[in-house]
């Protein structure tokens, strides 16, 4: 299965769904793809990639079918140790002044950042921009003046073990989507439904054994299985095709459009 990703969804996600899809899936053979949205959104059109999972806005492509998607919140983060992570009345304007830690442009949490500075008709000059945020954490964990915004998930490991803090923000909340998608091939819609009532095991098979469409159908459907069942938090959760078909998916992810 080839997946293309972002490298911050390869660092703060993967980590975790690697070992659940083995353990489920053990014989099928991952290869990850990490790049920005535009160089795996084409490899994904040129059918170099079999899904990709991404941190965007909602996307609606009808050359592509979602799988999955769910709500991600983007946030302002700092070290501990810096007074705004004690203070309940911040607001964006007073934040401007502080040494930021940006991702580069093209990134789409810091375009959506820049697009609420200029909402408020505010801007910030970032004295780093970086292309991936492993970097931004380490700084901000070291040098308690340093502000950042990140994706919560980015973020979260660090604020459990008591290094960064979100800055409660009172009139800036954004968020973005985390989506699987893989390419649009037609194909009977009869064939489809028998291919997604089947067991585990017959998604597995289609995956080696039956054509293009298919095998994107399987993957696609099988990634999206680990992604739930992690967000869920429960290593032992079963995400069943008849469930999947009878549109009871879990509250914390939805289908965005049927296989």
């Amino acid at each position: 299965m080839r997946v293309g990703t972002l490298n911050s969804l390869l660092t703060a996600s993967f980590s975790n769904i690697v070992p659940l899809y083995h353990e489920r899936f053990p014989h099928v053979q991952i290869s990850l793809h990490a790049g920005n949205i535009a160089s795996i959104t084409e490899m994904l059109v040129k059918n170099e990639l079999d899904i990709i999972y991404t941190l965007d806005e909602q996307i609606f492509d009808t050359q592509f079918v979602k799988v999955f998607e769910a709500q991600e919140d983007v946030v302002i983060v700092t070290n501990t140790e810096n007074p705004l992570s004690a203070r309940d009345d911040v607001h964006l304007a007073d934040l401007v002044s502080h040494p930021f830690i940006l991702m580069n442009h093209g990134n789409p949490y810091r375009d959506q950042f820049d697009r609420e500075l200029a909402r408020q008709d505010l801007s910030v000059e970032p004295f780093l921009e970086l292309e991936s945020d492993t970097l931004a954490l380490k700084l901000i964990r070291e040098n308690p003046e340093y502000l950042s915004v990140l994706p919560r998930y980015t973020a979260k490991m660090s604020i459990h073990k008591g290094n960064l803090a979100i800055i409660p923000v009172a009139d800036c909340q954004m968020s973005q989507w985390r989506q699987v998608q893989q390419g649009h091939h037609p194909a009977d819609p009869g064939h489809a439904r028998r291919d997604l009532r089947g067991r585990e095991k017959a998604v597995l098979s289609r995956i080696s054994q039956k054509s293009t469409g298919a095998r994107k159908r399987a993957c696609a459907f099988s990634l999206y299985c680990v992604i739930t069942a992690q967000n869920l938090q429960k290593k032992s959760a079963k995400c069943k095709l008849a469930r999947y078909n009878n549109g009871q998916i879990p509250a914390s992810a939805r289908i965005a459009r049927p296989l």
